[in-house]
Protein backbone atom coordinates (compact mmCIF):
# COMPACT_ATOMS: atom_id res chain seq x y z
CA UNK A 1 0.00 0.00 0.00
CA UNK A 2 1.44 3.52 -1.27
CA UNK A 3 0.74 6.17 1.13
CA UNK A 4 -0.70 9.44 -0.43
CA UNK A 5 1.08 11.75 -2.69
CA UNK A 6 -0.28 14.74 -0.16
CA UNK A 7 1.59 13.05 2.92
CA UNK A 8 4.61 12.26 1.24
CA UNK A 9 4.89 15.79 0.10
CA UNK A 10 3.92 17.74 3.36
CA UNK A 11 6.15 15.50 5.27
CA UNK A 12 8.81 16.35 3.09
CA UNK A 13 8.36 19.93 3.10
CA UNK A 14 7.49 20.19 6.93
CA UNK A 15 10.83 21.35 8.20
CA UNK A 16 10.84 23.41 6.05
CA UNK A 17 7.92 25.01 6.46
CA UNK A 18 8.51 25.89 10.11
CA UNK A 19 11.48 27.68 9.40
CA UNK A 20 9.45 31.03 9.88
CA UNK A 21 8.14 30.63 12.86
CA UNK A 22 11.29 29.19 14.10
CA UNK A 23 12.73 32.68 12.84
CA UNK A 24 10.30 34.66 14.42
CA UNK A 25 10.74 32.66 17.97
CA UNK A 26 14.17 33.16 18.05
CA UNK A 27 13.77 36.64 16.79
CA UNK A 28 11.31 37.65 19.46
CA UNK A 29 13.54 36.22 22.60
CA UNK A 30 10.98 32.67 23.00
CA UNK A 31 13.57 30.84 22.05
CA UNK A 32 17.27 31.72 23.57
CA UNK A 33 20.09 29.59 22.86
CA UNK A 34 22.74 32.95 24.82
CA UNK A 35 24.28 33.97 21.79
CA UNK A 36 22.10 37.68 21.52
CA UNK A 37 21.14 39.05 18.16
CA UNK A 38 23.76 36.14 16.69
CA UNK A 39 21.02 33.31 17.58
CA UNK A 40 19.01 34.11 14.33
CA UNK A 41 22.45 32.82 12.58
CA UNK A 42 21.04 29.40 13.54
CA UNK A 43 18.87 29.36 10.87
CA UNK A 44 21.12 29.00 8.50
CA UNK A 45 22.08 25.17 8.98
CA UNK A 46 18.40 24.43 9.98
CA UNK A 47 17.39 25.75 6.07
CA UNK A 48 20.27 23.80 4.50
CA UNK A 49 18.86 20.46 6.81
CA UNK A 50 15.28 21.42 5.53
CA UNK A 51 16.40 21.24 2.02
CA UNK A 52 18.71 18.27 2.31
CA UNK A 53 15.36 16.62 4.04
CA UNK A 54 13.00 17.46 1.67
CA UNK A 55 15.15 16.44 -1.61
CA UNK A 56 15.94 13.02 0.26
CA UNK A 57 12.49 11.99 1.00
CA UNK A 58 11.45 13.18 -2.00
CA UNK A 59 14.13 10.86 -4.02
CA UNK A 60 13.13 8.11 -1.61
CA UNK A 61 9.80 8.94 -2.66
CA UNK A 62 10.60 8.18 -6.33
CA UNK A 63 12.34 4.86 -5.25
CA UNK A 64 9.15 3.81 -3.47
CA UNK A 65 10.64 3.00 -0.56
CA UNK A 66 7.89 3.27 2.32
CA UNK A 67 7.28 6.01 4.50
CA UNK A 68 8.62 5.55 7.27
CA UNK A 69 11.82 3.96 5.95
CA UNK A 70 12.36 7.25 3.77
CA UNK A 71 12.10 9.70 6.36
CA UNK A 72 14.46 7.79 8.64
CA UNK A 73 16.92 8.01 5.98
CA UNK A 74 16.41 11.51 5.02
CA UNK A 75 17.31 12.30 8.50
CA UNK A 76 20.21 10.41 8.21
CA UNK A 77 21.08 11.64 4.50
CA UNK A 78 20.22 15.49 5.81
CA UNK A 79 21.81 15.12 9.12
CA UNK A 80 25.26 13.53 8.02
CA UNK A 81 25.30 16.40 4.82
CA UNK A 82 25.01 18.78 7.31
CA UNK A 83 27.65 18.13 9.33
CA UNK A 84 29.91 17.16 6.85
CA UNK A 85 29.19 20.89 5.30
CA UNK A 86 29.93 22.41 8.95
CA UNK A 87 32.94 20.71 9.04
CA UNK A 88 34.48 21.77 5.85
CA UNK A 89 33.66 25.45 6.20
CA UNK A 90 32.93 26.00 9.79
CA UNK A 91 36.67 26.26 10.54
CA UNK A 92 37.20 28.93 7.32
CA UNK A 93 34.22 30.86 8.56
CA UNK A 94 35.57 31.03 11.99
CA UNK A 95 38.66 32.34 10.73
CA UNK A 96 40.40 28.91 12.33
CA UNK A 97 43.88 27.54 10.25
CA UNK A 98 43.33 24.43 9.14
CA UNK A 99 46.73 22.40 8.56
Amino acid sequence: MTEHPVVRVATAFIPLALTPALASAIDAGILNFGGGDKDIILIIPWVLWSLTFAVAALVYWRRQVRLPSSLLWAVAWATGLTLALALVVGPHVLGVNVK
